[in-house]
Order: C-alpha cells, then structure tokens, then sequence
C-alpha cells in the first residue's frame, strides 16, 4: 500500500483520537509549530522546506505533513520520525500534476514516549506552473496527397517567471519525428491513412502540447471539364490524373438523385456515353485507389440545358452505299460518308458512330470525325467505312448515328459482297524432290480377348509417407478490433485518455464503438475509417472500450 493510501487511513484515525485527547484535560500536552515554507511560491515538481518548532516532552515523535489545495484534500507529503524539543526540517515534493493556485501545509504528530497527539498550524503559499506558452500554432488537418505531405508551423515562448530556453519535440503516431523550433514537416511518401502530428514545447520541467489529426490519401486533379455550375449541352467529359500510379471510380448523377449510384471504373478520361443528359443539376465525382486505399472523391458540378433539336443531317452519298465484290477475308478501299448540318438554326450534336445489322462485323468504321461532336450550321464531318467480308456471298449492315434531331436515329445502309479469292495459273512442274525419310510405324492392332485371370498375388507392404504438405493459405480476417488506450497527464481532476482502434477492414457504414463504466455507458462514438483515434476527457476511475467484439479495460 502507498504512503498516501496508509496516511488516509491513518488520519481518519489520528483526528479522531485528537477530538479525544485535545478535548481531555488529562495527559501531558505535545505542540508542534510550522513557522514558515520556502520557497514561496514555489513550482509544481519542486521540493519545500517546512521550518518546524516542538515543545513536546522528550522523545521521538512520528511527524506527519499533509497538503491541502485546489482539487486536493490533506494529501500526505511526508512522514518522519524527529527528536523532540526541538526545530526541525521537513523536506517535501509537491506533486507535478498540482494546478497553480493557493495552497497550505499542517503537520499532525504523535509523541512516541507519552503517546500525545496534536495538529500544527496552518501555513500558507503558492504554486506556481511554467509550462511555455505557444505564441503561434497552425498544422495540418482534412486530407493530403502522399506527393504534397502537410507542415505545422508554431513559435513558443518561456512561461512569465521561467527561464532558459523553449525545447520543441515531435512524434508522428506516437514515433520521434525530427522537427525544428518552428515547424515539423510531415516526410513525403507517408502510408496512406489517418495521422496524429504531435508538437511538445518542454521548458523548466514543464510542457505543453498542440496536436494535428490529418489523413494522407491518393487525391485526384481534375484537368479539364464543366464544373462550378457550368452550363453544358451534348457530351460532357473530363480529364483527371493522380500524382501516384492508382486506378480510378467514376460516376455521374443527378444532384437531387435520391438514390446515389456506385462508382464504376474508368480510365484517365471520363465522358457520359449517351448523346446528352436529361436538363438539370448533375454532380461528376471521381476518386483513386493505390495501394489498397481509397481516397475520398474529388467532385465536380455542373448543370445540362436543354438542347434544341437540329435539322436532319445530309448524308452524302445518299442512299445505300454498295462495295461492290471483295475477295473474302480482304480489305476493301475506304468509303468516306460526309455528314453536313445544311438546315435549321441549330447544332448538330452527334452521339457516336455504330455499325449494326446482321453482317455488322464485315464493316469496319476506320475514320471518325463525327462522333462525339457538334457540327454547326453549315459545317460537316466525316466518317470512313470499309468491307472485310468474312464469307463468300451478300452481306448487309447500317451504320448508326445518334443526334440531336427530331428522330435520333439516322440509319446509313451499307452493302457488298464477299467473292473468292483470285486464282493465278498453274505453274511449271517442278524437278522430282529426294525420296523422303521412312514414315512413322502404323498404329498398334485391337487387343486380343483377356485370359483367365491369374491369383492375385501378396499384397506389397506400405509405401513410405510423403512428405507433409504446404500450408493452406490464411483465411480471411473477421471483423474484430485491434483497441489500445493510453491515459495522459490529469488536468483540473479530468484525465486526458486517447484511444486508437484498429479495424480489419473498412465499415461501410461505421461501427460504433462504447465507453462503459461498471457496466454503465459513458459515452459512444461512430468509427467510420479502418484506423481511428478517440479522445475522452474522463474522471478517475476503471474503463472499458468495446468495438466490433474487441474490449479493451483501462484506468484514467
């Protein structure tokens, strides 16, 4: 048992012999008097003399000095044996963990030779705490490219009263992180994932703490595209890159869509497939994945209005557009189709080019200028086709355009025929070649009819075993935490406790995780990323955290 815990005890007992023996007029009288503290004031941490005069009788005495204060109730300093009459010095540490404030001392005795008891006076003084003071403090916090990593700058100053010089020390998740006095840089090429930068300020045995909580993640910049409410009409598209190797999830959807679709793959482009989007208000979003982490979207916005639709296109030449015969499995010469917007006031916004039909494959669109584009009044693209005809025979197909016009398909029909492959004159005979190698010897003749079957023999003894097979791969992971829970520095009575649980993998839709104490809960909070840090401000006393079937007990 502590000297602390003994003393408690012990006081209970000792006033309560006191408002006996103070009170009774038997017995001979003991006396002890502090006559001062120094220093005063004095800084937490630090040690005070307290100056003591006796007047007991002869002896030994057992001498007892209790603190009281702000959040402090007759703490026991020190205890000790001194010979009486008397002056004596009683050296004590006031604890580190004192608020700054008025204090005072009093010593409670018992003479070990006449068994009196008696309590001193009580003497006044300070406490005083120099932990330095930050002048300026910014860091990093939300999300950072593991190419750009954040920086914190600060500036502290010595408390009023301290002296010497301001030391700063640094820890990134809980790891030294070389700093300077002014600023700690986060070192590029950090793990994707959530961060703690911790900046300490120690001076005169005291410090004080700022502390940064920041993500780096793989972000993606959006080059070119609408956004920020721009106005758009046919085929919206965007350009992105990450600054790391990453693949990317794209989609697209209404603002007020009441249900969000999922993210669907695409490449380093994006573009919506249809000729245009209904009028209204549409979000584009686009986020990368590297090195099994998902970064959070990157999002544009942007409005569709409503298009005006076009004249019908001139298609020139006009009508079918026949190949002719080509040689099967040939290809034939290109075919260009001029598509010209020649009436109307409007653009032409063509969707894309597509061959379709029952011989759909036997063509091939090998030029297109058309799709994807808006042709003015008066302008015109081209598309080039070709026949590569798979079979002997007719072949027939369409090519396929999707526009802005009043019917949104224009249907261009396409024909030809596969014919054969040319035949050239028979050529001169050659000269008789050498006779060749002997050919390989025939195949074995059918099995004759099976015998009578023989006595089966011994049976052979027992091969050595093998050896032991390789192990099988490791199951998934479940769903449990990993929890750990460090408690800090008490301050004014509450205790600091910071928390960091460990998912096994990401909760789609977070998992809550329960501070309970004595089966009571505390407080609860919703974890929604797969590393994250809790912070609770708690009384003393025994805790339990418990998240995804992982417990974890603690004392603040």
């Amino acid at each position: 048992m502590s000297l602390a815990r003994r003393s408690s005890a012990f006081a209970v007992a000792l006033f309560s012999m006191l408002v006996v023996l103070l009170g009774s007029a038997s017995g001979a009288s003991a006396a002890f008097i502090i006559n001062s503290v120094s220093p005063n004031p004095v800084a937490a941490g630090s040690t005070i003399n307290a100056s003591l005069t006796s007047t007991t009788a002869s002896g030994q005495t057992v001498v007892y000095l209790y603190l009281t204060g702000p959040n402090t109730n007759d703490l026991l300093l020190a205890a000790t044996t001194v010979s009486t009459p008397g002056t004596a010095t009683l050296t004590a540490t006031i604890p580190p963990d004192r608020t700054a404030g008025n204090y005072s001392v009093r010593v409670i005795f018992q003479s070990q030779t006449t068994g009196s008891t008696g309590m001193s006076n009580s003497v006044p003084f300070s406490v005083v705490r120099y932990e330095p003071v930050f002048t300026s403090a910014t860091g990093p916090s939300g999300v950072y490219d593991v190419s750009d990593p954040p920086s914190a700058q600060y500036a502290a100053i010595p408390a009023a009263g301290a002296s010497g010089t301001v030391a700063v020390a640094c820890t990134l998740d809980g790891a030294s992180l070389p700093c300077s006095a002014t600023t700690a840089a986060i070192p590029s090429g950090a793990a994707f994932g959530n961060h703690t930068l911790t900046v300490t300020a120690s001076n005169s045995g005291f410090s004080t703490s700022k502390t940064y909580g920041f993500t780096v993640a793989p972000l993606v910049t959006v080059s070119s595209g609408p956004s920020a409410g721009d106005a758009v009409s046919g085929v919206p598209s965007w350009t992105f890159a990450a600054s790391v190797p990453a693949s990317f999830a794209c989609r697209v959807y209404p603002a007020a869509a009441a249900v969000v679709p999922e993210f669907g793959s695409c490449s380093s482009t994006m573009s919506n497939a249809a000729p245009g989007l209904q009028p209204g208000n549409y979000l584009f979003q686009v986020r990368a994945t590297a090195g099994g982490y998902t970064g959070p979207p990157t999002a544009r916005s942007f409005s569709v209005a409503a298009d005006v639709a076009a004249a019908a296109p001139t298609v020139t030449p006009s009508g079918t557009i026949d190949f002719g015969s080509v040689a099967q499995t040939t290809l034939s010469q290109a075919r260009s189709i001029t598509i010209s917007n020649t009436a109307g006031s409007a653009a032409l916004r063509i969707g894309r080019a597509v061959l379709v039909g029952t011989d759909g494959e036997d063509f091939i669109v090998s030029g297109d200028t058309c799709s994807g584009e808006a042709i003015a009044v008066g302008g015109s693209c081209t598309i080039r086709v070709r026949f590569a005809p798979s079979n002997a025979g007719s072949a027939a197909a369409s090519l396929s355009l999707a526009a802005n016009t009043a019917l949104p398909i224009t249907m261009i029909p396409l024909v030809g025929t596969g014919g054969d492959l040319p035949t050239g004159p028979q050529g001169i005979a050659g000269p008789a070649g050498p006779t060749g190698a002997a050919g390989v010897n025939g195949a074995a003749g059918a099995d004759g009819a099976a015998g009578t079957p023989g006595t089966n023999g011994a049976a052979g003894a027992n091969g050595t075993a093998g050896p032991t097979g390789a192990t099988g791969p490791a199951g998934a992971p479940g769903r449990n935490a990993v929890v750990t829970c460090v408690a800090k520095r008490p301050v004014k009575g509450r205790v600091p406790v910071r928390c960091t649980v460990k998912l096994a993998s990401t909760p789609k839709k977070g998992t809550a995780a329960r501070l309970t104490q004595r089966g009571k809960r505390v407080a609860a909070r919703q974890v929604t990323s797969r590393t994250s840090t809790l912070r609770f401000t708690l009384p003393r006393g025994r805790y339990v955290l418990s998240i995804a079937g992982a417990t974890v007990a603690f004392r603040a």
